[in-house]
């Protein structure tokens, strides 16, 4: 896809106006800066990139599972992520504008650009050309679905109906799912599809805030890998009747600063001035507005950072350190790992099994 991606980037840049197609001093461009001043247009461009990328971050420990070393998901994934996405960006924008200035019309849509092109040169070379691009896109697009939307949605599922749903089972609900929101209509203009990329923000932003300021702040990157698999109601994670509220809260209240431009976005004559601006802005304020939210309500409730009788001082990363890996060192024996299924008591003492540690040290 990427292949695909620079080659009809270069068909456009040598077909099309070029570079000299994106002229901002241009009587279009000068009627939009007179709309939005340019710091705000800027913002608007980090909420959307923003927008899009939120889901990835979110849904990152659905797909680190299965990294085999721990740099395979690090600093370098996450700068790839960002790179990648603004070049995306720019390819999309540059393409479309240079053969705007050919054409006299923006196309935004890679299908309605491709259609276009076999509009305007019907050949065979053409022909092939459109075929090879649109199915690299095809299998491109298949490939990013599966990985950032098929697979964590049906890992969620199997969180919230164990009984029920597997992730292959979760995967089908997605799929159908998928048709039953019609997301053709998102793309049926340049706006919809922005405006749909920052409405992401707005839900997604104030739970990845909650997320990062809960391992960091609050656990300070302390996870008690047998506590997750414990579901009683003195379980670590259960919570208060297995919800976080204050999380809850946290999600609520930064969600609630960017619905007015939300609402806006689709109905321009109830938009105020101050609510589009917010929502310009959207990703960063619903961030800071739920971390912060939830940073303070911890500190009015009593969140366990370890199982109930583990006396222990919150240091960073203690429980991934020295080879403990989520784990206790009275919680191993030898190659067998176990975990209680509730804190011990003077009526329970049973131990359950969790499984077996192998000569590489995984579970």
């Amino acid at each position: 896809m990427p292949i695909a991606a620079f080659a009809i980037f270069g068909w456009c840049m040598a077909n099309g106006g070029g570079i000299n197609g994106m002229n901002i001093a241009s009587k279009e461009a000068e009627a939009a800066a007179s709309t939005t001043p340019l710091g705000w247009s800027i913002m608007s461009g980090i909420n959307v990139i923003m927008g899009g990328l939120s889901p990835m971050l979110v849904n990152q420990p659905d797909l680190a599972r299965y990294c085999q070393k721990t740099r395979d998901a690090g600093p370098l994934q996450g700068v790839s992520v960002f790179v990648s996405s603004v070049v995306v960006f720019f390819l999309g924008l540059a393409s479309t504008a240079s053969m705007q200035a050919v054409w006299g019309e923006a196309y935004w849509n890679i299908w309605d650009l491709l259609d276009s092109v076999l509009d305007h040169h019907w050949t065979p070379g053409a022909r092939a050309g459109v075929f090879f691009l649109a199915l690299a896109f095809l299998l491109g697009t298949f490939a990013t679905n599966f990985g950032a939307n098929s697979i964590p949605f049906g890992s969620d599922m199997t969180g919230l109906f164990p009984r029920w749903l597997t992730i292959r089972r979760g995967q089908v609900v997605c799929a159908l799912l998928g048709i039953a929101v019609v997301p053709w209509k998102l793309m049926a203009n340049a706006q919809a599809f922005l405006s749909f990329l920052g409405s992401y923000n707005i839900f997604m932003a104030p739970l990845c805030a909650v997320i990062i300021v809960d391992y960091f702040y609050v656990r300070r990157g302390n996870i008690h890998v047998p506590s997750c698999y414990d579901g009683s109601k003195h379980g670590l994670y259960h919570f208060w009747s297995g919800v976080n509220w204050v999380g809850c809260l946290a999600w609520i209240l930064g969600t609630t600063m960017g619905l007015p431009g939300l609402v806006g976005e689709y109905q321009p004559q109830l938009l105020t001035d101050a609510s589009r601006y917010m929502y310009m802005m959207g990703w960063l304020l619903t961030f800071v507005t739920a971390g912060v939210v939830y940073a303070v309500g911890v500190q009015f409730v009593n969140i366990c950072v370890f199982p109930a009788g583990r006396g222990m001082v919150k240091t960073w990363e203690w429980l991934a350190k020295d080879g403990r890996e989520g784990f206790f060192d009275d919680e191993r024996d030898g190659q067998v790992i176990y975990a209680q299924s509730s804190p011990v008591t003077e009526k329970s003492e049973e131990e359950v099994k969790m499984g077996t540690k192998g000569d590489n040290g995984s579970l």
